[in-house]
């Protein structure tokens, strides 16, 4: 017989349960009962034309119900689908309590079975049905579960007591060859082995949490699977709680084919094992390290990172046409930016709107397109410094100068150096950059980091240090591996404020807080080391830090107090071409003993002084200025001095 089309198959399975209600319907009418032949031809007929099983044959298969289990389901749902259906119940059991009982199904069906009410049969073992126990067990009402009863319907949906916990987030997923190999690898494995008998729980272990995420979802769609995911935190302890949590996992798997991804956690290690003890349905867990999974059978996949070759294939096949007029721009925009495949797919489609087709104009545009799809992540966890200070803003002495230009140039070159000339197969070691900034609050260090951002057309994240420390253990690294997590997709430049905070010198390990700072400590640098970009420290007191962590930083640079000539230079460009002067002594403000930036705010602050004024500003416009920076200072100011100002 031709089966007729899915698209009809709701429409067929309600007709096919009405029928089956009918029959048990007629079943109460009777005053046979169980002697009464139910003919099923009908609703038999119904079923072998439909694309797919009636879910009530589905319930049935899915969950190993006898004949008599499903004439009860069908008891219970007629009492909630069908008022014709309640008033030969209220009849059938002559009493006004119009709910069904075992005792009814006992009486009303052949082959009936007590074993069936058992907490241990598939009909409350699954939670298909529920017992409202305030009488004996042979004549409580029962209940069909809601959720069972809207599937039996034709209506499926995640049952609303997982809602909360247990999420679904369907997407597109674009693989690299790598991550493809590793979806082959699952896919080899689940499909050697029976779903219904349980799976190996997959393992998959790695840097970037969207690449995990990609290849479960890849996998799941390649085996007909629909994916749901859960955090390993989210999890109850309480053991109770976290039983019917499975029970009602392992239901939805077994109906909608579902496959659970949960995002492990060494810290809920224990409680992980316990919840997947229980579980036979499919289920990957994914965290940047292994987890010890002693309770059920496990296959370990460490995913490579996505290599730059595969990066810049990703890219040409996005990009189509407008590629070969980027060329070897694809290998800059590869060395900074480390983007997954469907946020290459996405910045592609942003170009569409680029409609100049020079090669520098579209290779700017692209890179730009990534800085901004980048930036999403890390703009919630630092601060994003702003700023368009250039080399000619930034006074310093030649040789401090240099040394920013040499950071420039090895951040901008590490392609070619560690891909193209082969330096990454020689060396172990991380291919990140790391500079420490050292000098006195002023100096300029936040304003070098700002003109290398600037050189380099990248964003330039602060954070401080002082306030990502933690006093409880483990939480230090956890802030801030939020953070490099965050700036892996974009190369970000990081400035790390207050280093002393979590590098000072601790020549005697005394306690456990000894211990675990210097823990933390290594912890940052290897990150440093390993992070695709450039990172930076800066601190006020270089002798606080400890000379063991200072030798596997790359660029230890000197920001030194500005002497005479230096302030002069910075008083000479502190003020734009556009401010009115008057009278201006560079030679007399050169004089005051002070850095760099403080020189900036005794300008600005100077100049609202004048605009309230509607005046050009002037020497005492700059005194007044002077005064109420040393007092924020808590510094002596020569006021013989400032009254040769006027």
């Amino acid at each position: 017989m031709n089966q007729i089309p899915h698209t009809q198959w709701t429409e067929l399975n309600q007709r096919y349960l009405t029928i089956r209600l009918q029959e048990v319907c007629r079943l109460l009418e009777s005053d046979k009962t169980q002697d009464l032949l139910i003919d099923f031809t009908a609703s038999d007929a119904l079923a072998e034309q439909m694309s797919n099983p009636p879910a009530l044959v589905i319930v049935g298969e899915a969950f190993g119900l006898s004949s008599f289990e499903q004439f009860i389901l069908l008891l219970c749902a007629g009492y909630e689908f069908d008022g014709h259906f309640v008033q030969a119940l209220t009849v059938f059991q002559a009493s006004t309590k119009s709910r069904p009982s075992f005792g009814v199904a006992m009486r009303l069906f052949k082959d009936s079975h007590w074993s069936a009410i058992t907490p241990v049969a598939p009909l409350r073992h699954w939670r298909l049905i529920e017992i409202e126990s305030s009488e004996s067990l042979v004549n409580s009402a029962m209940r069909i579960d809601e959720r069972i009863l809207h599937f039996l319907s034709g209506i499926s949906y995640l049952d609303s007591r997982l809602k909360g916990m247990i999420r679904h987030d369907q997407q597109t997923t674009i693989l690299a060859p790598s991550l493809e190999h590793c979806v082959q690898k699952i896919t080899v494995s689940w499909n050697q082995l029976d779903i219904t008998n349980g799976l190996p729980i997959i393992q998959l272990c790695g840097q970037r949490d969207s690449d995990l995420r990609s290849i479960a979802q890849s996998t799941c769609q390649k085996i007909g699977l629909i994916p749901y995911y859960l955090d390993a935190e989210d999890i109850p302890r309480e053991s109770s709680e976290r039983e019917a949590l499975v029970t009602l996992w392992q239901r939805e798997s077994i109906l909608d084919r579902a496959a659970l991804v949960i995002s492990g956690s060494n810290e809920h290690q224990s409680t992980l094992n316990n919840f997947i003890r229980g579980l036979f349905s499919p289920c990957i867990v994914i965290d940047k390290q292994p987890i010890d999974i002693a309770s059920k059978p496990s296959l370990r996949i460490d995913v490579p990172a996505t290599n730059a070759s595969e990066q810049i294939m990703l890219w040409q096949n996005a990009l189509g046409e407008k590629a070969k007029y980027i060329n070897g721009g694809l290998n800059h925009i590869v060395s900074q930016f480390n983007l997954t495949a469907q946020n290459i797919a996405h910045v592609s489609q942003q170009m569409e709107t680029a409609v100049n087709s020079q090669k520098a104009d579209l290779s700017d545009t692209l890179w730009q397109q990534c800085r901004l799809q980048s930036r999403k992540k890390l703009d919630n966890l630092a601060q994003r410094v702003r700023g368009q200070a250039n080399w000619d803003d930034l006074i310093l002495p030649v040789t401090q100068k240099q040394i920013l230009k040499d950071i420039v140039a090895q951040t901008r070159q590490r392609y070619k150096v560690y891909e193209e000339w082969g330096f990454s197969k020689k060396s172990a070691a991380g291919q990140g950059i790391s500079a420490l900034f050292y000098g006195s609050s002023g100096t300029g260090k936040t304003m070098a980091a700002s003109v290398i951002a600037n050189a380099l057309q990248l964003d330039l994240y602060r954070i401080d240090l002082s306030q990502v420390v933690n006093k409880y253990i483990g939480e230090t690294e956890k802030n801030l591996g939020r953070v490099f997590d965050a700036a892996e997709d974009s190369g970000a430049i990081l400035l790390f404020d207050e280093a002393d905070a979590l590098f000072a010198k601790r020549t005697e390990v005394k306690n456990s807080h000894d211990r675990n700072a210097n823990m933390e400590t290594s912890y940052l640098l290897q990150r440093m080391e390993n992070y695709c970009g450039l990172a930076i420290l800066t601190t006020n007191l270089k002798k606080e830090m400890d000379t063991a962590f200072m030798r596997r930083i790359r660029f230890v640079l000197q920001f030194p107090f500005p002497d005479v000539a230096t302030r002069g230079q910075i008083w000479q460009q502190v003020f734009p071409v556009e401010t009115p002067l008057e009278k201006i002594d560079i030679s007399k403000l050169a004089n005051l003993d002070v850095a760099g930036g403080n020189i900036r705010n005794i300008a600005l602050n100077a100049a609202f002084l004048a605009a309230e004024n509607n005046e050009a500003i002037t020497m005492p416009h700059l005194a007044k200025a002077a005064r109420r920076e040393f007092g924020k200072l808590e510094k002596s100011i020569k006021e013989s001095e400032l009254r040769s100002w006027g």
